[in-house]
């Protein structure tokens, strides 16, 4: 546990009844992630005791999200072609979606709307990790799978300190709690909540910090690594784009930040971004069938990212008549 940690938070990760627990195969993928001697066969063995992992492993091998091209039909198979870190991330990410109950709300938290958020923002910052050529693909999607897990353990153990904040969520246009609301009420935010839980399965380090970090990706220490770094960033982006597609209010804000920051971080100007964008509905439906999750009922991401567009061109538009006005006043004053 971090020694910084906050003596309230440390009491609610201690009441561990309540709290989401990994499956117990999960728990022996991490402790072979662990061991440098593991070996495929080894991974193999301890994953043919879930059959239900094992059947989601096989789709993802040969799903259009992992794409090898030919038929994997078997567990080793499947471990092979996918390599030790990619089983052992999906493996986890497989694992990690029975810990969250999948629909149904626990007083004014939607469990529907928590998973809709978490599988945007994991296919998203896979495609963004794809595409700025990052090798930590996989911790991505794990990485924004988990981004918001903090946010059901305040949910579940926070009791009446943090039901001001659920409130105050479901009664604004953003219908979300957001981390300013948890700081001023808590005293911290559902981030680190998450990191600390994530800390406490033991998972690694880098994918406890970059969710702890993933919304303040230029707050991290000067001395953070550069993988760190760019995994924090894209899941900065991941939740801009997570933002745009699932909340109720200022989606041309969103889109603005997450075209700023792409461009900012890692040189992907706005048509680039907007195509990326336009290619998420296909694995977002592939991955909540991987996952067995709903599929979301809502508009089609094309439309919520072109009514998004528009709106923001209004306000640039908007901008630049304003702008026209002052020179136009300032220039009849001189």
């Amino acid at each position: 546990m971090p020694a910084a940690l906050d003596p309230w938070l440390q009491s609610i990760l201690e009441r561990v009844d309540a709290l989401p627990t990994l499956p117990g195969v999960a728990l022996e993928v991490v402790r072979l992630c662990r061991a440098d001697d593991t070996t495929l066969e080894d991974l193999a063995q301890t994953l043919a005791h879930d059959p239900a992992l094992t059947a989601r492993l096989l789709r993802f091998a040969n799903s259009s999200l992992y794409g090898f091209g030919e038929e994997v039909r078997t567990l080793q198979r499947a471990c092979y072609v996918l390599g030790m870190k990619t089983v052992q991330l999906m493996a986890l990410s497989f694992s990690l979606v029975t810990t969250v109950p999948r629909q149904g709300s626990a007083g004014a938290f939607d469990y529907a709307r928590y998973w809709r958020r978490s599988l945007v923002r994991a296919v998203t910052a896979r495609a963004l990790a794809g595409r700025a050529g990052l090798p930590a693909q996989d911790e991505a999607f794990l990485a924004g799978l988990l981004g918001e897990i903090g946010i059901v353990v305040l949910a579940r153990c926070a009791d009446a300190r943090y039901a001001p904040v659920l409130a105050e969520a479901h009664g604004s246009v953003r219908d979300w709690p957001s981390r300013e609301q948890e700081r001023e009420q808590l005293g911290f935010d559902h981030r680190e909540v998450g990191g600390a839980l994530l800390a406490s399965w033991g998972l690694p380090r880098t994918l406890e910090l970059a969710v702890r970090h993933g919304a303040e990706a230029d707050g991290l220490a000067s001395g953070a690594s550069r993988e760190l770094t760019q995994l924090a960033r894209v899941l900065e982006l991941a939740d801009n784009v997570t933002d745009l597609f699932t909340l109720h209010d200022d989606h041309a804000g969103a889109l603005r930040a997450a075209c700023e920051r792409a461009a900012r971080w890692f040189e992907i100007e706005e048509a680039e971004l907007a195509e990326i964008l336009d290619g998420l509905e296909g694995p977002l439906r592939e991955t909540s069938e991987l996952l067995e999750l709903a599929a979301h009922g809502g508009p089609p991401l094309t439309e919520i990212l072109d009514a998004a567009r528009a709106e923001l061109l209004r306000s640039s538009l908007e901008q630049v008549r304003q702008l026209a006005t002052l020179r136009a006043v300032s220039d009849g004053e001189a």
